[in-house]
């Protein structure tokens, strides 16, 4: 029998229909399977790009570190060398700020007792 439009019933039509939508969600089915493959190779990529970004930004971190270290460290040791040359040079002015600065603080330490 075949399947007119007065609404006839035909079964082999019916299931030539069933399985061309069986055939439809076969093909969909694998394509979501390539684009979920596909995804994951691109989040995959999307990681190791943000893991070479962190990499490169904690590179530079660290060598602007590095360059204040050597800064700090280079202004520190003038700033002993420039004490100890005022020492040398002026002595008893320098017991008379060490003494002044020891009696500043030892005033401010007994200030918080009471």
């Amino acid at each position: 029998m075949a399947n007119t439009s007065t609404g006839s019933y035909n079964p082999s039509g019916s299931q030539n229909a069933s399985s061309d939508g069986i055939d439809s969600l076969k093909k969909n089915f694998n394509s979501m399977g390539e684009h979920a493959s596909h995804l994951k190779d691109d989040v995959a990529m999307l990681g190791r790009d943000v893991a070479d970004t962190a990499k490169a930004g904690m590179s530079a971190a660290k060598e602007q570190v590095n360059k204040g270290l050597e800064y700090s460290k280079e202004k520190g040791e003038q700033s002993v060398k420039a004490a100890h040359d005022f020492v040398v040079d002026r002595p008893l002015t320098s017991i008379a700020i060490a003494a002044g600065v020891g009696l500043v603080v030892g005033m401010l330490m007994c200030r918080g007792r009471n």
